[in-house]
């Protein structure tokens, strides 16, 4: 899938550049996929005052209004396959069955193992613009960590820390998305 141009050489003489995507599985005619690169940093939750989940947390919102607008088309957004996600923490069977329905996301705790089966594989390079932002960062999982305001996130030598960083904190960003293969772009 070609999207839309974003910022990611850090030049906007330039112009911006086509964000390239891994495809880390294909079911059916649906293809999950994520970005080869992270290619923004932001804090989990800007909403430090409460406890902080998936679906309250300002990233996702960020996600799913400023980043889909600037990166994607209206035609490619028809691609999009709605996803389902569990917004619970990782130790409260409380919200475990409150789902949301979302269309760029971050990966979880479970398919960061899934899908990357090394630390190796779980590294992730920052583009010129985000490290410019933060400098090598580690990236963001959508998983809640130990605490409240915690959310698990991989380092960048590619280990994950389950028990998380503080939503807080500055980290690199890595959408993911579902993309339906039989609808073509136009």
């Amino acid at each position: 899938m070609k999207s839309r141009l974003i910022e990611q050489d850090n030049d906007i003489s330039n112009g911006k550049e086509d964000i390239e995507w891994l495809v880390l599985w294909i079911v059916d005619d649906k293809a999950l996929i994520v970005s080869k690169y992270a290619l923004d940093v932001q804090p989990y939750s800007t909403y430090t005052d409460t406890d902080c989940t998936w679906k309250t947390c300002s990233l996702w919102e960020w996600l799913n209004s400023t980043f889909i607008d600037e990166a994607f088309s209206e035609s490619e957004k028809m691609m999009f396959v709605t996803a389902e996600a569990t917004d619970a923490f990782a130790d409260n069977t409380a919200n475990a069955n409150h789902f949301i329905q979302e269309r760029i996301f971050l990966l979880d705790r479970v398919d960061a193992n899934v899908y990357f089966i090394s630390d190796k594989e779980r590294q992730c390079k920052l583009t010129a613009y985000a490290r410019a932002k933060e400098g090598d960062s580690y990236w963001w999982l959508q998983s809640s960590g130990r605490y409240p305001n915690y959310a698990i996130n991989v380092t960048v030598d590619g280990v994950l820390n389950e028990e998380g960083s503080d939503v807080a904190s500055v980290a690199a960003v890595r959408p993911a998305l579902w993309i339906d293969l039989d609808i073509q772009q136009k």
